[in-house]
């Protein structure tokens, strides 16, 4: 899809391909398979071929994994490798933050988190399992919107955050804020801090946008349905969302910690306490135009995509059994 897209070029691939089974030549792992094979043995035959290339790429491993050292709330993190173990599954936990309303400093009935994880490398290039994107604490069918914890796996993170969205975004900025309702280990402290990385680009401004005008457009018709309650909760998220915009087009990292008189709109909003979803709307709509505008002059983020890529490989590296 890449190379239809025009994402790729078409002799980069071919080299990739030869290179490959170079390797498969090279490893001879090939010859030892029987003439007739189940899906079981051909993963166990695979897996070690999967290794060999990893452990031949020049990226070096990111091994400060392994002891997993950081700061913050223990119990928080003790909760998420829980849930690690519920779920059967092995790994390290990188952080985890508060998430959601609460992140803004908004009162709410229970406090959401987002967090994520490295899995055990066995598992993640393990071929007869599903990839695993993300895991909730609450929910059977593990949804990104699911109450209490909700981890995702490192390679899920690092996709979502690239394509801009704004629950990954808020979670680094939520990070960077607080250590009380937080844990986060070294490793991704050192990301996350490291100028040289530019997540704030056009996908992320176009995400943010996007997904305003559809909040507008569903505030509009449960208005006209007479659903006050679900309308402000429309408007409540635009609002949010249009807020991060701005800043990032201010060339200012979003925050969750806002100005006073917009965490108070905020919390109107949300509490259903506002005396005309029309105008809030207008209100809004007018600063969607000027940003569509701004936007064109963003850069793309191409190399930050790359390294952060490099680094998973780092991590998937240092995790080898």
């Amino acid at each position: 899809m890449k190379i239809r897209n025009g994402e790729r070029n078409i002799e980069e691939v071919k080299n990739e391909i030869e290179e490959l089974l170079s390797r498969i030549n090279e490893s001879k792992l090939i010859n030892n398979l029987p003439a007739s094979i189940d899906i079981e043995t051909l993963s166990q035959w695979y897996l070690p071929l999967k290794y060999q290339a990893l452990l031949k790429s020049d990226i070096p491993p990111v091994s400060s994994i392994i002891s997993n050292e950081g700061h913050g709330n223990l119990l928080l993190k003790q909760r998420a490798e829980d849930l690690l173990d519920s779920n059967s599954l092995s790994g390290k936990i990188l952080f985890v933050t508060t998430g959601g309303a609460y992140a803004y400093g908004i009162d709410t009935d229970t406090v959401d988190y987002i967090g994520v994880f490295v899995l055990n490398t066995a598992r993640a290039m393990n071929a007869l399992y599903d990839p695993i994107t993300l895991i909730a604490e609450n929910d059977e069918d593990n949804s990104r919107y699911s109450k209490g914890i909700i981890l995702y796996e490192v390679q899920h993170y690092v996709e979502q955050l690239m394509k801009g969205d704004h629950l990954v975004i808020e979670s680094l900025a939520r990070l960077s804020q607080s250590i009380h309702d937080a844990w986060e280990s070294s490793t991704f402290a050192i990301l996350r801090t490291d100028s040289s990385y530019t997540y704030f680009s056009k996908p992320l401004v176009f995400h943010y946008l996007g997904v305003t005008t559809g909040l507008l457009k569903s505030c509009q018709a449960n208005n006209e349905a007479g659903n006050l309650s679900k309308a402000s909760w429309c408007l409540y998220l635009a609002l949010r969302l249009i807020t991060q915009a701005e800043r990032i087009l201010r060339n200012e990292m979003p925050d969750t910690a806002l100005e006073e008189s917009v965490l108070d709109k905020l919390k109107s909003l949300k509490n259903g306490e506002i005396q005309s979803i029309e105008e809030e709307i207008r209100n809004i709509e007018e600063r969607i135009g000027p940003l569509k505008q701004e936007v064109k002059s963003i850069k793309s983020n191409e190399e930050t995509k790359i390294s952060l890529n490099n680094w998973i490989i780092g991590l998937r590296k240092a995790l080898i059994e």
